[in-house]
């Protein structure tokens, strides 16, 4: 859309045969805070988020235990910066699609449906050469996956949008080997541990507004968790279900299974056992009347997915030349402002982790929006633009995995005791910013959503925050010792005298 808007002929390959699939196994809700908004701002989508997503103005939070126990909550934000929409990835995509349809953008936008990149080269100019110094093209082999028919392209700009195994990345960090001038792990990931990472995760269809045994009614746009207790047929921790909103009451909504990788329910594949399992771990509801079998066959048989460790490619762009090469690549319309050829990394191409604190698509959607600024400044000089890109968004992509590392982890309760220390943590802190907010900074969760802030400010505030937390709880020991020492001698003395 972005290079659309700049007049730039683009083709989008999409390895499924619709933009907007759902994979029935991973159905994704997406949840678009200010920084994904400045990107649906500039292209006119706000008003259609806020039609099609859940916002969080006030939304309803319930919460169902196993004795049939419900406690609801009514989350209410004031801050207009601090407001998310939430909704499925399908319908988030739908919005994108209706958007490159438009008039001024469709004639520029060519859609390959079930198709992938099977072969990324860089080829020299001269074709006599085979120095990989000599290289000024990338060739892109793309290949139908229902016919098995291929197109060769030669763009300016590669873009990966590939996802965490991007075959861009993998095509980058090639071509980084071979270059005696680059570093071999230029384009490798960085990883960092995490307590979510590894998590094992499957999603369950449930039908609309689903009902308790009690009649309570699990209403799409609102959050819900269903509380579980130990299973007795497989043991293991007790399981929960999350249920993140949908604004449409007309389609079935999805219940999230999140564990440690090691829990028993992996080793259930069959319907019959799983509804006995649930039945126990989820009393307060009728799992045969909610879920029919063929539908709870194909959660127990599959096998879902698993939360990345936080990780960022070491590098994000590679100019390929710096001018424009001679022949039919620089005479095609899109070419005719733009100077050099070069590959660039975005979304999780770039960088993944965990969903802990709803980043994915915000960061990604930001990648676009510091591309477009770069662009602009550069005169659509990629020579320019992309090292400025790099130089810009590196630091942030950075930042933001190691964020993730300590933002919200331990949400998903695969530890139970560290979630109630880092639950304690959390609101001492939030207590000492209320009181000194000049030396402390908010938690990271209430920070990260502000475009206004860089990752890398929001990481830099973080640390000091910390130093500042410990110093402060140095204090508070070294004061409660001294207390002591000063009145343990007269509590002897009064405990001695009674005796007496």
């Amino acid at each position: 859309m972005m290079l659309a808007k700049r007049g730039w002929n683009v083709t989008v390959a999409e390895r499924h045969a619709q933009v907007s699939y759902a994979d029935p196994d991973r159905s994704y809700v997406y949840a678009i805070d200010g920084r994904g908004r400045v990107f649906t701002d500039a292209y006119g989508l706000t008003p259609k988020l806020a039609e099609a997503g859940v916002d969080t103005k006030a939304v309803e939070v319930n919460r169902v235990f196993p004795n049939g126990k419900v406690v609801n909550a009514r989350q209410v934000i004031k801050d207009e910066a601090r407001i998310v929409y939430w909704l499925p990835r399908m319908n988030f995509v739908r919005l994108l699609e209706y958007r490159v349809k438009e008039q001024d953008m469709a004639p520029y936008i060519t859609l390959l449906t079930n198709t992938e990149a099977s072969e990324i080269e860089r080829l020299p100019t001269n074709s006599s050469s085979s120095s990989s110094s000599a290289a000024q093209q990338v060739q892109v082999t793309l290949r139908n996956t229902v016919t098995g028919n291929t197109q060769r392209f030669v763009p300016k700009l590669l873009l990966g949008c590939d996802g965490m195994n991007s075959l861009v990345r993998q095509s980058m960090q090639h071509w980084a080997a071979a270059d005696s001038s680059s570093s071999s792990s230029r384009f490798s990931m960085a990883e960092y541990p995490s307590l979510s990472t590894d998590l094992r995760f499957k999603v369950l269809q449930l039908p609309p507004n689903p009902a308790m045994k009690d009649g309570t009614v699990l209403r799409n746009p609102s959050f819900c968790l269903l509380a579980g207790q130990k299973s007795k047929s497989i043991g293991g921790p007790p399981l929960r279900l999350g249920l993140l909103p949908i604004k449409d009451e007309s389609v079935g909504r999805t219940a999230n299974l999140i564990t440690l990788p090691d829990h028993p329910v992996w080793g259930v594949s069959d319907a019959a056992k799983l509804y006995k399992v649930f039945e126990e771990a989820f009393p307060q509801a009728d799992w045969r009347a909610l879920v029919p079998e063929p539908v709870m066959a194909k959660f127990a048989a599959s096998q879902g997915g698993q939360f990345p460790a936080p990780q960022h490619s070491r590098g994000m762009a590679l100019l390929v030349a710096p001018e424009s090469p001679p022949g039919p690549a620089a005479a095609a319309p899109d070419a005719a402002a733009v100077k050099g050829t070069g590959v660039l990394l975005l979304g999780d191409a770039a960088h993944c982790f965990p969903p802990d604190l709803g980043q994915g698509v915000n960061s990604a959607l930001e990648d676009v929006c510091v591309l477009q600024r770069e662009l602009d400044a550069a005169g659509d000089d990629l020579a320019q633009a992309l090292p400025a890109f790099e130089q810009q968004r590196q630091p942030d992509s950075e930042a933001l995995a190691k964020l993730v590392q300590t933002g919200y982890p331990l949400q998903y309760n695969q530890y139970p005791l560290l979630r109630a220390v880092w639950s304690a943590r959390f609101i001492a802190h939030m207590l000492v910013h209320k009181l000194l907010p000049f030396a402390i900074s908010p938690p990271l969760f209430l920070m990260i959503q502000d475009p206004s802030r860089r990752y890398s400010s929001v990481l830099a505030a973080t640390e000091h925050s910390k130093r500042v937390l410990a110093g402060l709880a140095v204090l508070l020991v070294g004061a409660v010792a001294v207390l002591l020492q000063k009145l343990l001698p007269k509590l002897l003395k009064v405990f001695a005298a009674g005796s007496a």
